[in-house]
C-alpha cells in the first residue's frame, strides 16, 4: 500500500499518510512515556512524543523520495533493456510527474478556484445551504460567471466547505459537533488507557478516521458521496466509539473485536425481532 501511494502521484495520499504517521508515532511514544513515568512529566513526554512524530514524518518523506527515484530508474532500466538501448545518460523516458500538475500554474489543481466559488454560494445562503444536488443549478442561476457555474463542477473537493455549502450553518453545527464530540471522546479514552494491546487496537482503529479526515481537506469522501473512503471513515469511527463504550463499562478484559461486535449486534437483533 505504501508503494502504491508513492507511485500514484497523489499529493492528497502523501499528506494523509504523513499525518497518520505523525499521529501514530506520537500516540505510541506517548503511551510508552506514560507507561514508564506514569502521570508525571506530562510536558516532557509530550515533547518527546512530538519529536518522534516529526521523526516519523522525516522518515516517510525520505522513503517517498527514495522509492520514487528508484522506481523511475528501474522502469527506465527495464524499458531501455527491452528496446536494446544501452545509453542511460539520456533524459528519463518514464516519469512519475503528473501533467495536470507540472503543466499547470495552479498548484492546487484548480481547487482554490472551486473553493472560492463554493464560498460565494455559502455566503448567499449561509443558514440552510443549497443542498448537495442543487449546487450547480443554484450557481448557474445566481453566479453565472462563477467557476462552478462555468465549469459545471458539483464536486467541491473539500468535505468541510461542502458541508457548509450544502447544509449551511445549521447542518454544519450538527455534523461537526457530532464529529468533534466523538473525536474528543476517542482521544480521551486513548490517553487514559494503560493496557498496551487494547491501546494499539484503539490507535489502529482511529488512524483510518484521521486519514480520511485529512483527505477530506482535498476531497469530499465523508458525506454526500458513495466512495470507499466514506465507508471506511464511518466503519472505523463507529468501531472506535464502540471501543470507548467497552472502556466505560470496564469490559477491557473482553475481546473487543469486530467479530464480537457483529455477534453482539446479531444477538440484539434476534431478540428484538424474535
Amino acid at each position: 500500500q505504501f508503494v502504491y501511494i508513492v507511485l500514484s502521484g497523489s499529493r492528497t495520499g502523501d499528506v494523509a499518510m504523513i499525518c497518520a504517521g505523525f499521529l501514530g508515532f506520537f500516540l505510541y511514544s506517548r503511551f510508552n512515556c506514560k507507561k514508564n513515568w506514569g502521570s508525571n512529566k506530562t510536558i516532557k513526554s509530550f515533547f518527546i512524543s512530538f519529536f518522534y512524530g516529526l521523526l516519523a514524518c522525516v522518515i516517510l518523506l525520505v522513503l517517498l523520495f527514495i522509492i520514487k527515484r528508484f522506481s523511475i530508474y528501474l522502469a527506465n532500466l527495464i524499458d531501455s533493456a527491452i528496446k536494446n538501448n544501452v545509453s542511460f545518460g539520456k533524459e528519463s523516458v518514464i516519469s512519475l510527474n503528473r501533467l495536470d500538475v507540472t503543466e499547470s500554474s495552479d498548484i492546487s489543481n484548480l481547487r482554490f478556484k472551486i473553493w472560492l466559488s463554493a464560498l460565494e454560494i455559502f455566503k448567499s445562503r449561509p443558514i440552510f445551504g443549497v443542498t448537495e444536488r442543487n449546487v450547480v443549478e443554484y450557481a448557474v442561476q445566481n453566479f453565472e460567471n462563477g467557476f462552478i457555474a462555468v465549469r459545471k463542477y458539483s464536486y467541491i473537493h473539500n468535505f468541510y466547505i461542502s458541508v457548509l455549502v450544502c447544509t449551511g450553518i445549521v447542518g454544519a453545527v450538527f455534523i461537526f459537533g457530532f464529529l468533534i464530540k466523538n473525536v474528543i471522546r476517542i482521544l480521551k479514552e486513548l490517553f487514559n488507557e494503560y493496557d498496551q494491546k487494547i491501546y494499539l487496537n484503539k490507535v489502529f482503529c482511529f488512524l483510518p478516521v484521521v486519514v480520511v479526515a485529512v483527505s477530506g481537506v482535498f476531497l469530499t469522501d465523508i458525506l454526500f458521496i458513495n466512495y470507499a473512503g466514506s465507508f471506511l471513515f464511518w466503519l472505523y469511527m463507529g468501531y472506535s466509539i464502540y471501543l470507548t463504550k467497552c472502556s466505560n463499562k470496564e469490559n477491557n478484559n473482553e475481546d473487543c473485536s469486530i467479530y464480537e461486535c457483529w455477534c453482539r449486534l446479531q444477538m440484539k437483533w434476534s431478540k428484538k425481532y424474535k
